[in-house]
């Protein structure tokens, strides 16, 4: 019911039942990954890297864990601590779209965009409908000054995901770049 709520955006609420599982369990590594998210979400950010590191304690192959631990690091301006975060979880499943996603994220930040490239079209070979991979690669390619590139990204963004704000407004930027004003 936790993970329902969570994927409703019910955060408060999923924290209360992990909270629960976890009285009953303390060493539940699932229940703690998910009150993190909770948490993270939550922005209490140090109270989510704390249950993360519980969390690894329990289970420290866990790639779930290991990349939200980077997205913990990331929303504290800790990128390269981030970055080392994500190799981890990769390093236990090479495929993970998500933790080569958020990879990609940290080298965008870290200005690495060669490599973010990289990541994410790894991320799109492991799950092709992957829309916020697809958004982000478009960001990527706006930076390396590749707005026909970046378009094409935004759209396939869109076909999977037709109400993707973020990669609506980001193909607004690939044609202006352009100079499709219309």
């Amino acid at each position: 019911l936790a993970a329902v709520l969570f994927q409703l955006e019910k955060y408060g609420e999923a924290k209360l039942l992990c909270e629960d599982s976890l009285e009953m369990n303390p060493e539940d590594a699932v229940a703690l990954l998910n009150l993190g998210n909770c948490r993270l979400k939550l922005a209490l950010i140090e109270d989510a890297l704390i249950l993360y590191a519980r969390a690894l304690k329990i289970r420290p192959d866990n790639a779930d864990v290991l990349t939200n631990r980077g997205n913990a690091l990331l929303e504290l301006k800790m990128p390269e601590e981030a970055l080392a975060s994500h190799d981890q979880a990769l390093a236990v499943k090479p495929d993970f779209a998500e933790a080569l996603y958020n990879r990609g994220k940290v080298l965008l930040v870290l200005g690495r965009q060669e490599e973010a490239l990289a990541s994410l079209d790894r991320a799109l070979a492991a799950k092709p409908d992957f829309a916020d991979a697809h958004n982000n690669r478009g960001n990527v390619l706006l930076k390396l000054n590749r707005p026909e590139e970046a378009l094409a990204s935004y759209d396939r963004a869109l076909g999977s995901k037709p109400d993707h704000a973020e990669a609506l407004c980001n193909r607004g930027s690939a044609l202006l770049e352009q100079d499709k004003l219309e």
